[in-house]
């Protein structure tokens, strides 16, 4: 029998021995072995599912912290990008001394001396 006729049939005998005076509802040790069983194996999907959803979380985490790096990068990469152009054009001054640069690098965490 499987396990949706069992629970059907468990359920009607509870809802039969509800109305009864005594309201005692003697289950068959086939019954209760059965309904442990059951309760087991939702417990154990349970589980599975918590370490599941945690591991896809920790997941997430590591990604974001990946996303967070890139755009850092990106920033980086753009700054030095500016500083090239920069030289590139033709903007260098006598009295910049590099200055410009210098900036540049010390945004994206470059010391320079």
């Amino acid at each position: 029998m499987d396990s949706k006729k069992k629970i059907a049939e468990i359920r009607e005998k509870y809802n039969r021995t509800f109305g009864n005076v005594t309201g005692q509802m003697v289950l068959t040790h086939e019954q209760v072995q059965f309904l442990l069983s059951k309760l087991d194996r939702e417990r154990e999907e349970n589980r599975k599912l918590l370490e599941e959803r945690d591991e896809a979380r920790r997941k997430a985490e590591e990604a974001w912290k990946e996303i967070d790096s890139l755009e850092q990068l990106r920033e980086e990469r753009d700054k030095l990008i500016e500083g090239l152009r920069w030289y590139a054009e033709g903007w260098i001054d006598s009295r910049d001394e590099g200055q410009r640069a210098r900036e540049i690098l010390k945004e994206i965490g470059v010391t320079v001396e």
